[in-house]
């Protein structure tokens, strides 16, 4: 092949690559990849979530607690035993609720995501806290006995505030909103 001819042809072969590029731009959606630089096409941040304005308690696994705790929150998730006689839920709310109370939190509450799970944890149940998408410890330990993880409370909020700040911690001027706990025995 002569040398005008391959320059031509790698010319054309790069006309077709931006126009399949710039084709793929136009039509994305989440199924699809498109190369924003190439293809000169305007980008664009996506919305931060708003803030939690009451404490969410839902049945999920690790991943949806983690996910939770994403954009500077605090999130928990209880593992429970099927042999314990407290309900999965029943934990999840009272921990969603001791984290938006002032006297629970050494003075730092917050609106929080609490996940519950329940399965065959080998006898005992379990609390893991997430907080801003890492999984937060104490003293090398990351899962704590639901009555350890309660007395936590507070130093999982210093810890929160040192590192975030207090733009999230719900002021002492507003009666923080609570979920109902009832006592049904566990499920």
């Amino acid at each position: 092949m002569k040398p005008a001819k391959k320059i031509a042809t790698g010319i054309a072969a790069l006309g077709l690559i931006f126009a399949l590029n710039a084709k793929a731009q136009s039509t994305a959606n989440d199924n699809r990849v498109a190369f924003n630089g190439a293809s000169g096409a305007k980008t664009e941040v996506t919305k931060k979530r708003d803030p939690l304005v009451a404490p969410v308690v839902k049945e999920g696994g690790a991943y949806d607690a983690r996910m939770a705790s994403w954009d500077q929150n605090v999130s928990v998730i209880i593992y429970r035993d099927s042999t314990d006689s407290v309900a999965g839920e029943l934990y999840a709310k009272s921990f969603a609720n001791a984290l938006a109370q002032t006297d629970k939190t050494g003075g730092r509450p917050i609106y929080a995501t609490v996940v519950h799970k329940t399965g065959d944890y080998k006898g005992q149940s379990s609390v893991e806290f997430f907080v801003d998408g890492e999984t937060w410890g104490f003293k090398g330990q990351y899962l704590f006995l639901p009555g350890d993880a309660w007395k936590l409370l507070p130093f999982v909020m210093k810890d929160y505030t040192d590192e975030h700040g207090y733009s999230k911690i719900i002021p002492e001027t507003q009666k923080p909103t609570l979920i109902v706990a009832s006592n049904e025995p566990g499920r």
